[in-house]
């Protein structure tokens, strides 16, 4: 025993720091792995390149309206319109809805030509104007799929089933191994194991700010159907998958929607609400939705609406055919009879609306009116337009229609005899007005083609004169 302690403590500096290392290892791990986890997203700030639609053919132009490829193509994605990098598509074939694709440069030189059937990657149910990863490419090979990035590095081996963008997540792409789903991030690093059957964003943020506190929508299937979970941003299991539906709230006044999740779910056929972990709401309601005002929730039962907190307090029973919550009151109708209560569901006389809430909301939307930052200004005179310096004085005459402002990219569009053209900053005419456009949700114009949004996300310039 003597020598034991002897041996001890001659090396006991030695023994304690492999103890340390020892204890350290896990908290090292965890450290690295979530450094590994983390992962930026790529800004644009300004677009330089823009797809051309002329004559069912596809090219490219710049932002002031020069070509850059003459169209030829059967379609051209631009994943970063700051960069020159455009991915080709050709030899369309009908049997298959298929195409050839390769990447090009400017020059129109061929690009990354060691990979095979290089596509983009589509953003879904993402706040932004350009639909695509914006620094990452998928390929193919042996009927799989790997990542590189627009420089030609390869991020993954072409390892997965499947690889597309995640629904609500930017720089994060859902994978397909063996069947089962799982997510990586745009540096090719697992954020959660492929072992679901479904997996989706939660969509509580949809923009690049604050993705660091959306989570995740998790399923499995079985026998009966798809069950859901929920996995938090930390990439924590919350909730197991046993729901038949999950959808995240957020925007609740007086609950910080940051830092709790707050869901609702539905059970055996019957919705509840959840904070976190805890049921707040009994599952026995036929639906639920958040009012908008406060914390307030409506819900239904026996086709009856009452009003419950995040709390699950009752602050009205279900027992109203129709349930309006304003500001300041919530509205109820049984019978046909109305009645008035408090937002905490005590009975008042109701009360017209004050004036000052439309002042307000008026000087609200004249707050976030459109700065104009080009030279010229729209001016009207005698029911015609044209534009002004800031002196006032006359550049462009009094002969339009209706014209618009000047975008970013110094031009704007001018109405006569009702087509649109365009003019330039200086006041000259690009495009003379040949174009129908007044079934167009917004004009605007890149030298002489116009915008035209397609399937809600997808950007074209085009001098299609039959607006088809």
């Amino acid at each position: 025993m003597e020598k034991v302690i002897e041996v001890l403590n001659k090396y006991k500096i030695q023994i304690i720091s492999i103890l340390i290392v020892i204890l350290l290892i896990p908290i090292i791990k965890i450290t690295i792995n979530k450094i590994k986890q983390n992962y930026s997203i790529e800004t644009v700030e300004k677009e330089k390149y823009f797809v051309l639609l002329s004559n069912n053919l596809t090219g490219v132009i710049d932002e002031k309206g020069t070509i850059i490829m003459e169209p030829k193509y059967y379609n051209i994605c631009i994943p970063n319109p700051s960069k020159a990098i455009f991915v080709c598509y050709y030899n369309y074939d009908e049997t298959t809805g298929k195409c050839k694709t390769k990447v090009v440069n400017a020059q129109e030189t061929e690009l990354f030509t060691t990979y095979h059937h290089i596509d983009v990657i589509e953003l879904n149910g993402i706040e932004t104007t350009i639909p695509y990863e914006k620094n990452l490419l998928k390929y193919q090979e042996n009927g799989k799929y790997g990542l590189l990035d627009l420089e030609g590095k390869k991020i993954t081996e072409a390892i997965y089933e499947e690889l597309n963008g995640l629904s609500g997540k930017e720089g994060e792409l859902l994978v397909k191994v063996d069947g089962k789903y799982g997510v990586i991030n745009n540096k090719g690093v697992s954020l959660i194991k492929p072992k679901y059957d479904y997996i989706a964003g939660d969509e509580y943020y949809t923009s690049q700010k604050n993705k660091n506190v959306s989570g995740y929508i998790t399923g499995e299937k079985t026998e009966n159907g798809y069950r859901y979970g929920y996995i938090t941003a930390q990439k924590k299991v919350l909730l197991t998958p046993e729901y038949n539906e999950l959808t995240r709230v957020g925007g609740i006044e007086e609950e910080d929607t940051d830092r709790n999740v707050f869901l609702i779910a539905r059970k055996n056929g019957q919705y509840g609400f959840i904070k976190n972990k805890k049921v707040v709401i009994d599952f026995k309601y036929q639906e639920i939705y958040y009012s908008g005002v406060k914390n307030l929730f409506i819900v239904t039962r026996n086709k009856k609406s009452g009003i419950c907190t995040t709390k699950g307090k009752v602050i009205l029973e279900a027992k109203y055919d129709e349930i309006t919550v304003e500001d300041d009151s919530i509205i109820t109708v049984s019978q046909q009879q109305e009645e008035y209560f408090d937002l905490n569901g005590k009975s008042i006389t109701y009360k017209e609306p004050s004036e000052n809430v439309n002042q307000e909301e008026e000087k609200t939307e004249n707050a976030g009116a459109k700065l104009v930052t080009s030279s010229l200004i729209p001016d009207e005179k005698d029911g015609k337009w044209g534009f002004v310096d800031k002196n006032k004085k006359v550049v462009v005459d009094h002969q339009y229609e209706e014209v618009t402002d000047f975008n970013k990219y110094g031009f704007a569009g001018i109405k006569k005899n009702g087509k649109w053209g365009s003019i330039n900053e200086k006041g000259k005419v690009v495009q003379e007005p040949i174009y129908h456009l007044d079934e167009l949700d917004e004009i605007s114009f890149i030298g002489k083609y116009y915008k035209v949004v397609y399937d809600y996300k997808t950007i074209y310039y085009t001098d299609d004169v039959n607006n088809e």
